[in-house]
């Protein structure tokens, strides 16, 4: 069985040795399409999908709710995760539970903090060496608050004194 390669827009514009590898399927969500705007960038993906050398699938509404929740709650990765890193990490859990060997592959250092949280392997030319969860500490009182708090409150700055919320590492574990 073939190793499936699950593609980030980084690699796609500065990782395409990785393509050469004829015993791996590659596969990407659909916004990673969109995501490719330079020309010489957009012909090789053009080249790929039009080889059948890359599949575009979209993962299922409850594995990206899951995921989502995931990185809220137990990452505080959410604000820094935009909706198709969410969906990439979905697909790979989504082909991970079918029982097929699955690797995401992103230069995108939340991404690979979420898929180490999850068991997911990952590769990146630049790779994270610990997992962190983050919290947000106000710059001007101190005051700390998780990812979910700040989703639910729909803060943008600490509710005693308006400052201004920055992240910062809760606990860090190894990969």
């Amino acid at each position: 069985m073939a190793q499936i390669l699950v593609i980030d827009t980084g690699v796609i514009l500065r990782s395409k040795q990785l393509f050469w590898n004829r015993n791996a399927r590659f596969v990407t969500v659909p916004g990673v399409l969109e995501e490719v705007i330079d020309q010489r960038n957009r012909i090789f993906l053009e080249q790929l999908l039009t080889q059948r050398s890359l599949e575009v699938i979209s993962p299922t509404d409850s594995n990206v709710s899951f995921i989502r929740k995931e990185a809220r709650d137990h990452l505080g990765e959410a604000k820094n995760l935009s909706k198709i890193d969410i969906d990439l990490v979905s697909l790979a859990l989504e082909l991970k539970k079918e029982g097929k060997d699955v690797l995401i592959c992103t230069c995108d250092l939340s991404v690979q903090n979420l898929a180490n949280h999850l068991s997911l392997e990952f590769w990146g030319e630049k790779k994270i060496k610990k997992r962190i969860e983050w919290i947000f500490r106000c710059r001007g009182c101190g005051k700390t608050y998780s990812n979910k708090e700040l989703e639910e409150l729909n803060l943008g700055e600490c509710c005693v004194c308006g400052s201004e919320l920055r992240r910062i590492p809760k606990k860090i574990l190894n990969t």
